[in-house]
Protein backbone atom coordinates (compact mmCIF):
# COMPACT_ATOMS: atom_id res chain seq x y z
CA UNK A 1 0.00 0.00 0.00
CA UNK A 2 1.77 2.78 -1.14
CA UNK A 3 -0.91 5.91 0.37
CA UNK A 4 -4.40 5.71 2.24
CA UNK A 5 -6.05 6.87 4.90
CA UNK A 6 -7.91 4.47 8.21
CA UNK A 7 -10.38 6.56 10.20
CA UNK A 8 -12.82 5.55 12.94
CA UNK A 9 -11.85 1.82 12.72
CA UNK A 10 -11.42 -0.82 15.76
CA UNK A 11 -10.01 -4.07 14.62
CA UNK A 12 -10.06 -7.06 17.25
CA UNK A 13 -9.75 -10.56 18.44
CA UNK A 14 -7.79 -11.38 15.45
CA UNK A 15 -5.81 -14.42 15.42
CA UNK A 16 -2.62 -12.29 14.72
CA UNK A 17 -2.04 -8.26 14.69
CA UNK A 18 -4.49 -6.15 14.08
CA UNK A 19 -3.49 -4.01 11.63
CA UNK A 20 -0.07 -4.91 9.46
CA UNK A 21 1.27 -2.47 7.27
CA UNK A 22 4.42 -3.93 6.06
CA UNK A 23 6.18 -2.09 3.26
CA UNK A 24 3.55 0.62 3.48
CA UNK A 25 4.14 4.20 2.55
CA UNK A 26 2.01 7.64 3.05
CA UNK A 27 -0.48 5.99 5.36
CA UNK A 28 -2.20 8.22 8.19
CA UNK A 29 -4.52 5.98 11.01
CA UNK A 30 -6.85 8.46 12.93
CA UNK A 31 -9.30 7.62 15.81
CA UNK A 32 -8.35 3.71 15.39
CA UNK A 33 -8.60 0.98 18.32
CA UNK A 34 -6.96 -2.34 17.93
CA UNK A 35 -8.28 -4.72 20.72
CA UNK A 36 -7.27 -8.14 22.45
CA UNK A 37 -5.40 -8.73 18.85
CA UNK A 38 -3.22 -12.24 19.27
CA UNK A 39 -0.44 -10.21 17.56
CA UNK A 40 0.65 -6.27 17.51
CA UNK A 41 -2.28 -4.32 17.57
CA UNK A 42 -0.80 -2.23 15.16
CA UNK A 43 2.65 -3.21 12.98
CA UNK A 44 4.61 -2.15 10.21
CA UNK A 45 7.95 -3.38 8.96
CA UNK A 46 10.01 -1.52 6.71
CA UNK A 47 7.87 1.09 6.21
CA UNK A 48 7.68 5.11 5.52
CA UNK A 49 5.82 7.92 6.57
CA UNK A 50 3.17 6.79 8.68
CA UNK A 51 1.01 8.81 10.96
CA UNK A 52 -1.11 7.81 13.89
CA UNK A 53 -3.32 10.12 15.76
CA UNK A 54 -6.14 9.06 18.69
CA UNK A 55 -5.02 5.55 18.56
CA UNK A 56 -6.21 2.92 21.61
CA UNK A 57 -4.75 -0.57 21.81
CA UNK A 58 -4.83 -2.92 24.94
CA UNK A 59 -5.10 -6.47 25.34
CA UNK A 60 -2.74 -7.13 22.15
CA UNK A 61 -0.64 -10.06 22.66
CA UNK A 62 2.90 -8.86 22.04
CA UNK A 63 2.28 -5.24 22.48
CA UNK A 64 0.60 -1.94 20.99
CA UNK A 65 2.75 -0.72 18.16
CA UNK A 66 5.34 -3.04 16.68
CA UNK A 67 7.76 -0.92 14.25
CA UNK A 68 10.31 -3.07 12.83
CA UNK A 69 12.92 -2.85 9.90
CA UNK A 70 14.94 -5.83 8.74
CA UNK A 71 14.70 -5.53 4.63
CA UNK A 72 13.85 -9.48 4.02
CA UNK A 73 10.54 -8.61 2.04
CA UNK A 74 10.67 -5.09 0.82
CA UNK A 75 13.72 -3.06 0.75
CA UNK A 76 15.21 -2.32 4.33
CA UNK A 77 14.36 0.87 6.35
CA UNK A 78 11.76 2.36 8.37
CA UNK A 79 11.32 6.22 8.32
CA UNK A 80 9.05 8.81 9.19
CA UNK A 81 6.77 6.55 11.92
CA UNK A 82 4.89 9.35 13.97
CA UNK A 83 2.31 8.84 16.79
CA UNK A 84 0.92 11.77 17.98
CA UNK A 85 -2.40 13.17 19.53
CA UNK A 86 -3.99 11.69 22.80
CA UNK A 87 -3.53 8.12 22.68
CA UNK A 88 -4.07 5.15 24.86
CA UNK A 89 -1.93 1.99 25.49
CA UNK A 90 -3.21 -0.32 27.74
CA UNK A 91 -0.38 -3.05 27.02
CA UNK A 92 2.17 -0.41 28.63
CA UNK A 93 1.17 -1.71 32.35
CA UNK A 94 2.15 -5.53 31.04
CA UNK A 95 5.68 -6.59 29.94
CA UNK A 96 5.10 -6.51 26.15
CA UNK A 97 5.11 -2.85 26.32
CA UNK A 98 2.78 0.03 24.48
CA UNK A 99 5.55 0.23 21.43
CA UNK A 100 8.36 -1.64 20.73
CA UNK A 101 11.51 -1.01 18.04
CA UNK A 102 12.69 -4.46 16.25
CA UNK A 103 15.93 -3.90 14.06
CA UNK A 104 17.62 -6.21 12.06
CA UNK A 105 19.42 -6.81 8.79
CA UNK A 106 18.50 -9.06 6.11
CA UNK A 107 21.72 -8.59 4.29
CA UNK A 108 24.18 -8.16 7.14
CA UNK A 109 23.35 -10.82 9.74
CA UNK A 110 25.62 -10.11 12.05
CA UNK A 111 25.21 -6.42 12.15
CA UNK A 112 20.94 -5.34 13.53
CA UNK A 113 20.89 -1.69 13.82
CA UNK A 114 19.23 0.66 15.34
CA UNK A 115 16.01 2.14 15.44
CA UNK A 116 16.38 6.36 15.96
CA UNK A 117 13.56 7.72 18.17
CA UNK A 118 12.84 11.48 19.75
CA UNK A 119 10.05 13.38 21.14
CA UNK A 120 11.11 16.04 18.94
CA UNK A 121 9.91 16.03 15.11
CA UNK A 122 12.81 18.65 13.79
CA UNK A 123 15.48 15.64 15.62
CA UNK A 124 14.17 13.87 12.06
CA UNK A 125 13.89 10.37 14.02
CA UNK A 126 12.96 7.48 11.80
CA UNK A 127 9.91 7.59 15.12
CA UNK A 128 9.16 10.70 16.30
CA UNK A 129 6.46 9.45 19.87
CA UNK A 130 4.84 11.74 22.46
CA UNK A 131 6.62 11.45 26.30
CA UNK A 132 2.78 11.63 27.64
CA UNK A 133 3.10 7.86 26.05
CA UNK A 134 6.12 7.11 26.20
CA UNK A 135 7.88 8.10 29.10
CA UNK A 136 10.69 5.57 29.68
CA UNK A 137 12.37 2.63 27.11
CA UNK A 138 13.98 -0.33 28.05
CA UNK A 139 16.60 -1.91 25.71
CA UNK A 140 18.63 -4.86 25.42
CA UNK A 141 19.82 -7.24 22.95
CA UNK A 142 17.30 -9.47 21.46
CA UNK A 143 17.94 -13.74 21.33
CA UNK A 144 19.46 -14.52 18.24
CA UNK A 145 16.89 -16.38 15.23
CA UNK A 146 17.79 -18.51 12.10
CA UNK A 147 16.31 -18.04 8.76
CA UNK A 148 17.54 -20.66 6.32
CA UNK A 149 20.18 -21.76 9.16
CA UNK A 150 21.74 -18.62 9.50
CA UNK A 151 21.73 -16.93 12.91
CA UNK A 152 20.43 -13.13 12.91
CA UNK A 153 20.92 -10.78 15.54
CA UNK A 154 18.16 -8.13 16.75
CA UNK A 155 18.33 -5.33 18.74
CA UNK A 156 14.66 -4.84 20.63
CA UNK A 157 13.53 -1.38 22.70
CA UNK A 158 10.20 -1.21 24.53
CA UNK A 159 8.30 1.81 25.48
CA UNK A 160 6.25 2.30 28.87
CA UNK A 161 4.66 5.10 30.25
CA UNK A 162 5.75 5.35 33.88
CA UNK A 163 9.30 4.60 35.42
CA UNK A 164 7.57 1.64 37.62
CA UNK A 165 6.51 -0.32 34.46
CA UNK A 166 9.71 0.18 32.63
CA UNK A 167 11.46 -1.38 35.73
CA UNK A 168 9.48 -4.18 35.91
CA UNK A 169 10.00 -5.15 32.60
CA UNK A 170 13.68 -5.09 32.85
CA UNK A 171 14.02 -7.10 36.10
CA UNK A 172 11.94 -9.87 34.23
CA UNK A 173 14.20 -12.87 34.78
CA UNK A 174 15.10 -14.94 31.44
CA UNK A 175 14.21 -14.17 28.26
CA UNK A 176 11.63 -11.24 28.43
CA UNK A 177 9.45 -10.85 25.37
CA UNK A 178 11.99 -12.08 23.34
CA UNK A 179 14.56 -9.52 24.80
CA UNK A 180 17.53 -11.73 26.52
CA UNK A 181 18.37 -11.54 30.59
CA UNK A 182 21.62 -9.70 29.53
CA UNK A 183 23.09 -6.22 28.56
CA UNK A 184 19.57 -4.80 29.48
CA UNK A 185 19.70 -0.60 29.88
CA UNK A 186 17.07 1.84 31.03
CA UNK A 187 16.06 5.73 30.15
CA UNK A 188 13.51 8.34 29.91
CA UNK A 189 12.53 9.09 26.44
CA UNK A 190 13.67 12.70 25.31
CA UNK A 191 14.29 14.39 22.42
CA UNK A 192 18.13 14.72 21.18
CA UNK A 193 19.26 17.91 22.58
CA UNK A 194 18.21 16.79 25.99
CA UNK A 195 20.38 15.40 28.61
CA UNK A 196 18.83 11.21 29.02
CA UNK A 197 18.87 9.99 32.11
CA UNK A 198 19.92 5.95 32.16
CA UNK A 199 19.46 3.78 35.06
CA UNK A 200 20.76 0.50 36.39
CA UNK A 201 19.47 -1.52 38.97
CA UNK A 202 20.58 -4.99 40.46
CA UNK A 203 18.89 -7.87 39.35
CA UNK A 204 19.45 -11.39 40.01
CA UNK A 205 21.03 -12.96 36.96
CA UNK A 206 22.85 -9.13 35.93
CA UNK A 207 20.13 -8.67 33.71
CA UNK A 208 21.32 -5.05 33.49
CA UNK A 209 24.28 -3.87 32.34
CA UNK A 210 26.52 -0.71 32.83
CA UNK A 211 28.47 -1.28 30.45
CA UNK A 212 25.59 -1.62 27.88
CA UNK A 213 24.30 1.72 29.05
CA UNK A 214 27.38 3.67 28.88
CA UNK A 215 27.52 2.04 25.27
CA UNK A 216 23.92 3.27 24.56
CA UNK A 217 24.85 7.02 25.46
CA UNK A 218 25.22 10.26 23.72
CA UNK A 219 27.23 12.83 25.34
CA UNK A 220 25.97 14.83 28.21
CA UNK A 221 23.68 11.95 29.12
CA UNK A 222 23.85 10.68 32.95
CA UNK A 223 24.05 7.29 34.43
CA UNK A 224 22.23 6.35 37.73
CA UNK A 225 23.07 3.17 39.22
CA UNK A 226 21.29 1.95 42.31
CA UNK A 227 23.03 -0.28 45.02
CA UNK A 228 23.99 -3.45 44.02
CA UNK A 229 26.77 -5.58 42.66
CA UNK A 230 27.80 -5.39 38.92
CA UNK A 231 29.75 -7.28 37.15
CA UNK A 232 30.94 -5.15 34.09
CA UNK A 233 33.95 -6.31 31.33
CA UNK A 234 36.09 -7.36 30.89
CA UNK A 235 36.73 -3.72 29.35
CA UNK A 236 34.16 -1.09 29.62
CA UNK A 237 34.82 1.22 26.68
CA UNK A 238 34.14 5.08 26.90
CA UNK A 239 33.44 6.72 23.81
CA UNK A 240 31.01 9.30 24.45
CA UNK A 241 30.87 12.47 27.41
CA UNK A 242 28.92 10.75 30.35
CA UNK A 243 28.54 10.55 33.97
CA UNK A 244 28.05 7.50 35.82
CA UNK A 245 26.49 8.16 39.20
CA UNK A 246 26.55 5.65 41.65
CA UNK A 247 23.46 5.75 44.98
CA UNK A 248 26.38 4.71 47.62
CA UNK A 249 29.93 4.09 46.94
CA UNK A 250 29.94 1.37 49.43
CA UNK A 251 26.57 0.06 48.57
CA UNK A 252 27.27 0.29 44.57
CA UNK A 253 29.92 -2.66 43.94
CA UNK A 254 31.39 -3.44 40.43
CA UNK A 255 33.44 -5.94 39.96
CA UNK A 256 35.33 -7.12 36.39
CA UNK A 257 34.36 -9.64 34.83
CA UNK A 258 37.59 -10.88 33.84
CA UNK A 259 41.42 -10.11 33.76
CA UNK A 260 42.62 -7.20 31.66
CA UNK A 261 45.16 -7.66 29.06
CA UNK A 262 49.06 -6.71 29.85
CA UNK A 263 49.85 -3.83 27.75
CA UNK A 264 48.25 -0.89 26.01
CA UNK A 265 44.93 0.15 26.02
CA UNK A 266 44.11 -3.66 27.05
CA UNK A 267 45.16 -2.64 30.20
CA UNK A 268 42.33 -0.49 30.99
CA UNK A 269 38.90 -2.08 33.49
CA UNK A 270 37.46 1.25 32.27
CA UNK A 271 39.29 2.96 29.07
CA UNK A 272 38.12 6.45 28.08
CA UNK A 273 39.45 7.33 24.93
CA UNK A 274 41.01 10.45 23.68
CA UNK A 275 38.63 13.74 24.02
CA UNK A 276 35.45 11.87 26.04
CA UNK A 277 34.93 13.41 29.12
CA UNK A 278 34.09 10.81 31.88
CA UNK A 279 32.67 11.61 35.52
CA UNK A 280 32.45 8.76 37.89
CA UNK A 281 31.27 8.99 41.49
CA UNK A 282 29.81 7.30 44.48
CA UNK A 283 31.18 3.18 43.16
CA UNK A 284 33.14 0.92 44.47
CA UNK A 285 35.76 -0.52 41.90
CA UNK A 286 36.43 -4.27 43.10
CA UNK A 287 39.25 -6.28 41.51
CA UNK A 288 38.97 -8.95 43.73
CA UNK A 289 39.64 -12.35 42.47
CA UNK A 290 41.22 -10.97 38.88
CA UNK A 291 43.78 -9.60 37.11
CA UNK A 292 43.16 -5.90 36.93
CA UNK A 293 46.00 -3.87 35.27
CA UNK A 294 44.54 -0.05 35.99
CA UNK A 295 41.31 0.59 37.19
CA UNK A 296 40.71 3.94 35.05
CA UNK A 297 42.77 4.55 32.21
CA UNK A 298 41.94 7.84 30.70
CA UNK A 299 43.07 9.55 27.61
CA UNK A 300 40.07 12.43 27.80
CA UNK A 301 39.20 14.79 30.70
CA UNK A 302 36.61 14.22 34.04
CA UNK A 303 36.36 14.07 37.22
CA UNK A 304 36.89 10.82 39.33
CA UNK A 305 35.23 11.33 42.88
CA UNK A 306 33.89 10.09 45.82
CA UNK A 307 35.03 6.84 44.97
CA UNK A 308 36.27 2.94 46.57
CA UNK A 309 39.17 1.47 44.65
CA UNK A 310 40.61 -1.73 45.95
CA UNK A 311 42.14 -4.82 44.85
CA UNK A 312 43.44 -2.84 41.35
CA UNK A 313 46.66 -5.19 40.88
CA UNK A 314 48.11 -7.06 37.72
CA UNK A 315 50.58 -9.88 39.03
CA UNK A 316 51.83 -7.31 41.95
CA UNK A 317 54.38 -9.86 43.71
CA UNK A 318 56.21 -9.93 40.29
CA UNK A 319 56.82 -10.98 37.92
CA UNK A 320 54.57 -8.12 36.70
CA UNK A 321 54.44 -5.86 40.27
CA UNK A 322 51.91 -4.13 38.23
CA UNK A 323 48.38 -2.26 39.11
CA UNK A 324 47.24 0.86 39.01
CA UNK A 325 44.35 2.48 40.49
CA UNK A 326 43.25 5.52 37.94
CA UNK A 327 45.38 6.46 35.56
CA UNK A 328 45.01 9.37 33.36
CA UNK A 329 47.27 10.77 29.96
CA UNK A 330 47.43 13.63 27.99
CA UNK A 331 44.68 15.36 29.40
CA UNK A 332 43.78 17.07 32.82
CA UNK A 333 41.11 15.32 34.85
CA UNK A 334 40.47 16.24 38.80
CA UNK A 335 40.70 13.02 41.40
CA UNK A 336 39.47 14.05 44.30
CA UNK A 337 38.21 12.05 47.68
CA UNK A 338 38.59 8.58 46.40
CA UNK A 339 40.14 5.95 48.64
CA UNK A 340 42.20 3.27 47.60
CA UNK A 341 43.77 0.07 49.22
CA UNK A 342 45.63 -2.93 48.12
CA UNK A 343 46.35 -1.25 44.61
CA UNK A 344 49.11 -3.67 42.69
CA UNK A 345 51.59 -0.52 42.52
CA UNK A 346 50.15 3.26 41.83
CA UNK A 347 47.58 4.82 43.41
CA UNK A 348 47.10 8.05 41.03
CA UNK A 349 49.08 8.48 38.09
CA UNK A 350 49.20 11.09 35.47
CA UNK A 351 50.96 11.19 32.43
CA UNK A 352 52.43 13.76 29.54
CA UNK A 353 52.39 17.39 28.65
CA UNK A 354 48.70 16.84 27.76
CA UNK A 355 48.47 17.16 31.76
CA UNK A 356 48.76 20.76 31.94
CA UNK A 357 46.87 21.10 35.27
CA UNK A 358 46.08 17.75 36.66
CA UNK A 359 44.01 17.90 40.35
CA UNK A 360 44.72 15.68 42.90
CA UNK A 361 43.36 15.91 45.99
CA UNK A 362 42.01 14.39 49.69
CA UNK A 363 42.87 11.26 48.17
CA UNK A 364 43.19 8.08 50.52
CA UNK A 365 45.73 5.97 49.68
CA UNK A 366 46.97 2.74 51.80
CA UNK A 367 49.81 0.77 50.83
CA UNK A 368 49.79 -3.28 51.00
CA UNK A 369 52.75 -2.90 54.44
CA UNK A 370 55.83 -4.90 54.29
CA UNK A 371 55.85 -7.30 51.46
CA UNK A 372 57.51 -8.39 48.07
CA UNK A 373 55.74 -5.84 45.72
CA UNK A 374 55.83 -2.09 45.28
CA UNK A 375 53.72 1.34 46.65
CA UNK A 376 53.13 4.85 45.11
CA UNK A 377 50.48 6.71 46.21
CA UNK A 378 51.16 9.21 43.47
CA UNK A 379 52.96 9.49 40.26
CA UNK A 380 53.47 12.22 38.04
CA UNK A 381 55.48 11.75 35.03
CA UNK A 382 56.57 12.72 31.50
CA UNK A 383 56.52 16.42 31.46
CA UNK A 384 52.75 16.22 33.31
CA UNK A 385 52.02 19.07 35.29
CA UNK A 386 49.24 19.31 38.29
CA UNK A 387 48.35 20.49 42.03
CA UNK A 388 48.53 17.55 44.66
CA UNK A 389 46.69 18.64 47.86
CA UNK A 390 45.48 17.36 51.19
CA UNK A 391 46.12 13.53 50.23
CA UNK A 392 47.02 10.79 52.57
CA UNK A 393 49.20 7.93 51.75
CA UNK A 394 50.46 5.28 53.99
CA UNK A 395 51.89 1.73 54.69
CA UNK A 396 53.76 2.10 51.76
CA UNK A 397 56.48 -0.27 53.34
CA UNK A 398 56.94 -3.45 50.27
CA UNK A 399 60.19 -3.98 48.91
CA UNK A 400 61.00 -5.43 45.33
CA UNK A 401 62.52 -8.73 45.44
CA UNK A 402 65.11 -9.78 42.69
CA UNK A 403 65.76 -5.89 40.97
CA UNK A 404 68.38 -3.97 40.88
CA UNK A 405 66.82 -1.49 42.65
CA UNK A 406 64.75 -2.02 45.96
CA UNK A 407 61.90 0.90 45.76
CA UNK A 408 60.06 -0.22 48.12
CA UNK A 409 61.74 0.60 51.54
CA UNK A 410 61.38 3.99 50.87
CA UNK A 411 58.10 4.26 52.85
CA UNK A 412 55.97 7.65 53.20
CA UNK A 413 53.80 7.13 55.76
CA UNK A 414 51.73 10.20 55.76
CA UNK A 415 51.72 11.95 52.65
CA UNK A 416 49.76 15.33 54.62
CA UNK A 417 49.19 17.60 51.60
CA UNK A 418 50.70 20.57 50.58
CA UNK A 419 50.75 22.58 47.24
CA UNK A 420 52.67 20.24 45.17
CA UNK A 421 56.35 22.38 44.30
CA UNK A 422 56.82 20.30 41.28
CA UNK A 423 53.73 22.10 39.75
CA UNK A 424 55.68 24.51 37.71
CA UNK A 425 58.96 22.00 37.33
CA UNK A 426 59.98 22.99 41.20
CA UNK A 427 62.99 23.12 42.84
CA UNK A 428 62.27 19.20 44.25
CA UNK A 429 62.05 17.82 41.18
CA UNK A 430 65.69 15.90 39.81
CA UNK A 431 67.27 17.02 37.11
CA UNK A 432 68.29 14.16 36.01
CA UNK A 433 66.86 10.56 35.82
CA UNK A 434 68.39 8.50 38.15
CA UNK A 435 67.65 4.92 40.53
CA UNK A 436 66.62 5.12 43.13
CA UNK A 437 67.16 8.71 43.32
CA UNK A 438 64.56 10.18 41.20
CA UNK A 439 61.58 10.09 44.09
CA UNK A 440 60.51 13.49 45.20
CA UNK A 441 57.85 13.51 48.05
CA UNK A 442 56.47 16.70 47.24
CA UNK A 443 53.46 17.05 48.85
CA UNK A 444 54.78 17.47 52.62
CA UNK A 445 55.29 13.84 54.58
CA UNK A 446 55.55 15.61 58.07
CA UNK A 447 55.80 12.56 59.43
CA UNK A 448 58.23 10.81 57.65
CA UNK A 449 61.06 8.76 59.97
CA UNK A 450 63.92 9.51 58.26
CA UNK A 451 64.72 11.19 54.56
CA UNK A 452 64.81 7.40 52.45
CA UNK A 453 61.57 7.45 53.67
CA UNK A 454 59.88 10.58 52.73
CA UNK A 455 60.97 9.85 48.80
CA UNK A 456 58.46 7.07 48.15
CA UNK A 457 54.66 7.76 48.79
CA UNK A 458 55.00 10.50 45.91
CA UNK A 459 56.93 10.24 42.31
CA UNK A 460 57.99 12.66 40.36
CA UNK A 461 59.67 12.21 37.21
CA UNK A 462 60.83 15.45 35.02
CA UNK A 463 60.63 14.60 31.54
CA UNK A 464 61.94 11.09 31.84
CA UNK A 465 60.27 9.01 29.27
CA UNK A 466 59.88 5.76 31.15
CA UNK A 467 59.13 2.59 28.78
CA UNK A 468 56.37 0.22 29.52
CA UNK A 469 54.09 3.88 30.42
Amino acid sequence: MLSGALENVKVQNCYRTGINMNGAKNITLTNVAALNNGGNGIQMGDAENITMTGITTSGNSWGGIGVFTWGRYYPRGTNGIVIQGTNSFGESATGQGALYLESADWANPTVPGVITFSTNAGDHAQVTLSAMDFGFAVSGPQETEAYNSIPYSFTRTRFYQTLDQAKAFAGFPGIAAHMLPVDRYLHNVTDNASVRTFRVYDYAGDLMSIKAAIAAAKNGDIINVDPGTYVEGPQVVVNTNVSVVGADKNTVIITPSANTGGSGDGRGWFLVNPGKTFNLSGVTLDGAGKLVNIGILSKGPGTISGNILKNIGYNPSGPDYAGRGIAFYEANMTISGNTLSNIGRIGIYMYGAGVTNGLVTKNTFTGKGAGNWLDYGIEVEGGAHGDLTGNTVTECKGYCLGRRFDLGRRACDDLLGRRNAGHRDGQQLYQQHQWPGDRVCGNGCDRCNDHRQRLHGLRLWRHFDRTGR
